[in-house]
């Protein structure tokens, strides 16, 4: 992964000493990357995905903690229909019994309809469950910090790109500037020495070499110019609005402080691991979810039918206990496991870059410091032959 401090030592050090050459233009208007960095992050589109994933996590967190709460029901019915007395029908046996239903057609009050409607308020309260709500909660904790780390992330990712286009974007300013002015001299000169051919002071060869010469540094500022307008886009892509016409960034240069690729990388590699912890708990959760469930229960209510109302409760204890789903539980287990694998492979790789990373930082940090002192030595010398 290179970092940005590759981009400070060359580009930097490059337009170092190009900048003191470069005027303001008239009428240009300077736009810091502080602005810049604001505007990106009000215009990240990521922000809704983020605010999608942080309420995911809520209610993730809110699910799994409505495993220990009771629940409670009520439920209300009224109908009308026969069969609500009570007759006697004959058995096979030849004995008599006595049954709630309808007296048998072609009796009297065969087809009479009765009210009939019941009240039942019922609550189950989860008393014990083996650890799967606790395993659950653990998960959308974990869930909850791993979509935290990442909407950070984002969050520098985003900066550090912003930082180093901006940083492109100053070197292709003052790179097109001298350029043009390298194109205006060129044609100054083309015309001074036409005038010297037509006075017969120098031969007709000269002129064609300083057309040449003209023609040459034009392309070249018109090949700037298109490098500054790409520079840009890709400024008003990552802020996510378009920049006026006359804005032009910032000279100040060695003061911008960069992320650097290691941490983000190290930061990329912990929030994959916690990924991978949560994979894991979704597995255990999922292995749990065959464990017995023991809850109290509670019921309590009134029948009634016509004019007679018939009060009712229950009150026990019941344990659940799952016996075979055909494997649907263990494969969705394996298959959290599998992710979990996967994602831990994804941080150790994600970990040996953060370790190249900061070697090649280390590598950076020293080719500036050696190139430093001779980019101040140029700077020297280009204020003295404006002067």
């Amino acid at each position: 992964m290179k970092g940005i401090g590759t981009l400070r030592a060359g580009a930097a050090l490059g337009a170092l000493w190009m900048l003191t050459l470069v005027p303001r233009v008239a009428g240009a208007q300077v736009v810091t990357l502080e602005e810049l960095e604001t505007l990106a992050l009000q215009n990240d589109a990521r922000w809704g995905m983020t605010d999608a994933q942080a309420r995911e996590a809520d209610a993730r967190m809110a699910l799994a903690k409505a495993g220990r709460k009771p629940t409670f029901l009520l439920d209300l019915d009224a109908a009308a229909q026969p069969g609500t007395q009570i007759v006697q029908v004959p058995t096979l046996e030849g004995e008599t019994a006595t049954v709630r239903s309808a007296p048998p057609v072609g009796q009297p009050n065969a087809f009479r309809v009765d009210p009939v409607y019941h009240a039942e308020f019922t609550m189950h309260a989860p008393l014990y469950d083996f650890g799967r709500t606790r395993t659950a909660i653990e998960a959308a904790q974990t869930q909850r910090a791993v979509s935290s780390a990442w909407d950070s992330q984002d969050s520098e990712a985003l900066l550090r790109r912003l930082r180093a286009s901006y940083l492109s974007w100053l070197y292709a300013h003052s790179v097109h500037h001298w350029t043009t002015e390298s194109a205006t001299d060129a044609l100054a000169q083309r015309d001074r020495v036409a005038h010297r051919v037509q006075d017969g002071e120098r031969p007709g060869a000269d002129l064609t070499a300083a057309q040449h010469e003209a023609l040459e540094r034009q392309l070249a500022a018109t090949d700037r110019q298109a490098e500054l307008d790409r520079a840009r886009l890709r400024i008003e892509q990552l802020v996510g609005e378009p920049l006026p016409p006359k804005e032009e960034p910032e000279t100040r240069l060695l003061t911008l402080q960069t992320p650097d690729d290691a941490e983000l990388a190290s930061a990329e590699a912990d929030a994959l691991m916690r990924e991978s912890e949560v994979a894991r708990l979704e597995a255990g959760t999922l292995r749990k979810s065959r464990r017995p469930v023991l809850a109290a229960t509670a019921r309590t209510g009134v029948r009634g039918v016509g004019n007679d109302v018939f009060p009712g409760y229950r009150l026990g204890v019941n344990l659940a206990v799952p016996l075979w789903d055909g494997g649907k539980i263990a494969a969705e287990a394996e298959l959290a496991e599998a992710q979990a694998m996967e994602l831990e492979a994804e941080a150790a790789q994600s970990r040996s870059a953060a370790q190249s990373a900061q070697e090649q930082a280390r590598a950076d940090r020293l080719s500036a410091e050696t190139q430093l002192p001779l980019a101040e030595q140029l700077v020297s010398v280009a204020e003295e032959r404006v002067e």
